[in-house]
């Protein structure tokens, strides 16, 4: 089972890289000052669209992960939980 650290750098990773994607979407998305006189609409709207659908995908992703690491968190504490009831057990009926 994956420990709880690796599951931890693997959200800190997953955060850097949305954060780097949303800024470089946003980057091509703004036009620049030379060009401002010259924007192109239609490609202005379809980048925007495809900045925020990105932004949606990333979240999600974040989300899964993080529920995930939720679930396997809370699996550990109860699989302990149980084995610890079972050596207490085993130490009570051995005495």
């Amino acid at each position: 089972m994956p420990k709880a650290t690796d599951k931890l750098e693997e959200l800190s990773k997953q955060l850097y890289d949305l954060q780097r994607n949303v800024f470089d979407k946003w980057a091509e998305a703004t036009p620049s000052l030379q060009s401002l006189n010259a924007i192109n609409l239609p490609e202005t709207l379809d980048k925007n669209i495809e900045f925020g659908e990105e932004v949606v995908k990333s979240a999600l992703e974040v989300q899964a992960l993080a529920t995930q690491m939720s679930i396997e968190a809370q699996k550990q504490i109860w699989d302990n939980y149980f084995e610890m009831i079972r050596r207490t057990q085993s130490t009570v009926n051995k005495a």
